[in-house]
C-alpha cells in the first residue's frame, strides 16, 4: 500500500515536470509572453494551482494557453484534494492524538476491532463507568456505530500493538482483542503479554499465556443463557435442535450447572449432528444414559433425523431451544414451529428478533457485558469457593497458581450455586445470589434431617465436569492419563470423600455470613 502510494507521488510529479517544461517551451517562441523561464512556469503554476491567480504571468501561445486550461481545471481538483487530505489528516491524526493524550490521564479500554461484539462491550463498559473512554483501532474510516457511543469513544488509525505500550502502566484498565480471527488475537496477546496491561483475548482458552483472559463468544452466550433462564423446576424435558458451536457450547454449559440429581431426573434430547461431539466426549457415559428409558441418570437422546420428524417430542418438550449458528435460521425454524407444531412449553431462539411467545437470546448486548466478558462476578465467587475451601482444609494454594484445570472447576462449582440455591428453594424462582438467599437457603439446609442427597448431587456434578474432559476411573489421580479414584458411583465413596461433597453446600453458609459482614 505504501510503495504504491509513492509510485502514484512520483507518476504525478513527473507529468506535472513535463507539463511546465511543455509550457516554457511553447512560451519561449513567442516575443510578448511573459513566461520566459522554467522558474517563471513553475509560479504559473502554484499561482493557479492555488487559485490565487495574481495575474502578472499568464500563457499567450495556443499550446500554452491549453496548459495552463489544464492548470485551471486541476486547481479545483488540487484544492479539493488538499482540504480533504488536511481534514482527513486531522481527523484521523491529530485530533486522536490529542485524545490519547487525554486516555493517559483518564480510564481507558483500547480494542482492537471495531465489530459487534467490540461495539456492545464498549457501550456496556461507558454506560457503567460514567467516565471511561473507549478507543477504537483500525484502518479507514471510522465506522458510524463507534461515532454513536458519543464523546468518551474514539477511533484511531493504526494498529493496537503500536499504541498499547505507550499507555502501559497509565489510565489503561484493559486491552480487548476482537479481531474474527483467535490465532490473529493470540499473535496480539503474545506481543503485548509483558506490558503492564490486563488482556482479554476474543477466543478458546489455551492457558499458555499468564493474565491472559479468554472469550470465546459462543462460549459467552452460554453462560449468559443458562444464568438467565435456569431450568424451572416444572421442566424435565429439554428439546436442543442444532449442533454447531452454539450448540455444543449451550450442551457443555447445561451438563454442568443443571445437575439436579438425584432430586430431579432431565431428559434431554438433541438434533442434529452429534457424532463429532460424542468421539469428543467419549467419557459422557459415565454420568449420563443414553437411553431414555433408563431412569438411573439424566439422559441425552441424540436423535439423526430432522426435528419436525418429531412432532410428539416437541408437544412432550417442557422447553425448546433452536440454536445453529445461522440466527436466521433459528427465526425462521421458531415461526415455522409457531405456525405448525402443537407445543406447550417454552420455546428459545438463538436470534436477535422472534415471534411471540418465543423468547430470542444470543444478541450481543446480551453476551459481551462487562461482566459477561471479563468474568468479574464469576470469577470473585470461584475465587471465594477457593479461599473458603483452602481455609476449611488447610490447603494453602493461592488463586493465580492454580492450573487453568482447576479454576475451570473451581468456575463451574461456582455457576452450580444458582441451581443448589433453586434446589434448597424449590417454591421460589431464584434468579440472583445474594446474601439473603444464601442465608434462607443455609437455613433450610441445616432443618433437613437427610443431607445424603445433596452430597450426591455434588458428586455427580463434579463427576459431570471431570468426565466432560474425559477423565475415567483409576487407582490414582494422574493428570496425564485423565485418572481419578473417586470417579465412581456416590456409593462407593469412602465417607472421608463424602463429607468433602457436603463441603460446597455449606459453603453456602459461609457466603451468606461473609455476604452479611460487607
Amino acid at each position: 500500500m505504501k510503495h504504491r502510494w509513492l509510485y502514484r507521488a512520483a507518476l504525478a510529479f513527473l507529468v506535472y515536470i513535463l507539463l511546465l517544461a511543455l509550457l516554457t517551451s511553447a512560451e519561449r517562441a513567442y516575443p510578448q509572453a511573459s513566461i520566459r523561464s522554467f522558474g517563471d512556469a513553475v509560479w504559473y503554476s502554484l499561482v493557479t494551482l492555488t487559485t490565487v491567480g495574481y495575474g502578472d504571468l499568464y500563457p499567450v501561445s495556443p499550446l500554452g494557453r491549453a496548459v495552463g486550461l489544464l492548470f485551471v481545471l486541476l486547481s479545483i481538483g488540487a484544492l479539493a484534494s488538499l482540504i480533504s487530505a488536511l481534514t482527513a489528516f486531522l481527523r484521523r491524526r491529530v485530533i486522536p492524538a490529542v485524545r490519547l493524550g487525554v486516555l493517559r490521564k483518564n480510564s481507558c479500554y483500547l480494542f482492537s476491532e471495531a465489530n459487534g461484539s467490540a461495539i456492545a462491550l464498549a457501550r456496556d463498559l461507558i454506560r457503567s463507568e460514567p467516565k471511561a473512554y473507549c478507543a477504537f483501532f483500525g484502518e479507514g474510516e471510522p465506522p458510524v456505530a463507534v461515532s454513536a457511543l458519543g464523546r468518551r469513544s474514539l477511533f484511531i488509525s493504526g494498529s493496537i500493538a503500536d499504541t498499547a505500550p505507550r499507555l502501559a502502566g497509565q489510565g489503561t484498565r484493559a486491552v480487548f482483542l476482537t479481531h474474527a480471527d483467535p490465532m490473529k488475537n493470540l499473535a496480539e496477546a503474545r506481543a503485548l503479554s509483558g506490558l503492564q496491561l490486563r488482556l482479554y483475548c476474543f477466543g478458546p482458552e489455551t492457558g499458555d499465556l499468564p493474565g491472559v483472559q479468554y472469550l470465546d463468544i459462543f462460549s459467552g452466550i452460554a453462560r449468559t443463557y443458562w444464568n438467565a433462564h435456569p431450568l424451572k423446576r416444572t421442566e424435565t424435558v429439554v428439546l436442543l435442535q442444532g449442533s454447531g458451536r452454539l450448540a455444543r457450547e449451550l450442551l457443555d454449559q447445561a451438563i454442568l450447572v443443571n445437575c439436579r440429581e438425584p432430586f430431579q431426573r432431565t431428559v434431554c434430547h438433541l438434533f442434529g449432528d452429534w457424532a463429532p461431539y460424542l468421539r469428543e466426549h467419549f467419557a459422557l457415559g459415565q454420568v449420563f444414559t443414553f437411553d431414555a428409558e433408563d431412569t438411573r441418570h439424566d439422559a441425552l437422546q441424540f436423535h439423526q433425523e430432522a426435528w419436525t420428524a418429531r412432532p410428539e417430542l416437541l408437544e412432550a418438550a417442557d422447553r425448546v431451544i433452536l440454536c445453529e449458528d445461522d440466527p436466521a435460521a433459528n427465526a425462521e425454524a421458531a415461526q415455522r414451529l409457531i405456525r405448525y407444531f402443537p407445543f406447550r412449553g417454552q420455546l428459545h431462539a438463538a436470534a436477535p428478533v422472534v415471534l411471540s411467545p418465543a423468547v430470542a437470546f444470543g444478541a450481543d448486548e446480551e453476551a459481551c457485558t462487562a461482566d459477561a466478558v471479563m468474568r468479574s462476578a464469576l470469577d470473585a465467587r470461584a475465587r471465594k469457593l477457593h479461599e473458603m475451601y483452602c481455609r476449611s482444609t488447610g490447603a494453602d494454594t493461592a488463586w493465580e497458581a492454580l492450573p487453568l484445570f482447576l479454576k475451570m472447576s473451581n468456575r463451574a462449582s461456582a455457576d452450580h450455586l444458582l441451581t443448589k440455591l433453586r434446589l434448597l428453594l424449590p417454591e421460589q424462582d431464584v434468579t440472583e445470589i445474594t446474601p439473603a438467599v444464601c442465608e434462607e437457603a443455609a437455613e433450610r439446609w441445616r432443618r433437613m434431617e437427610d443431607h445424603e442427597p445433596c452430597r450426591q448431587n455434588e458428586h455427580l456434578r463434579w463427576m459431570r465436569f471431570y468426565a466432560l474432559y474425559n477423565w475415567r476411573r483409576g487407582l490414582e489421580k494422574n493428570e496425564a492419563l485423565r485418572t481419578h479414584p473417586c470417579l465412581v458411583p456416590y456409593a462407593e465413596l469412602s465417607p472421608e470423600d463424602r463429607e468433602k461433597d457436603e463441603n460446597a453446600w455449606l459453603q453456602i453458609s459461609r457466603l451468606a455470613a461473609e455476604g452479611g459482614r460487607k
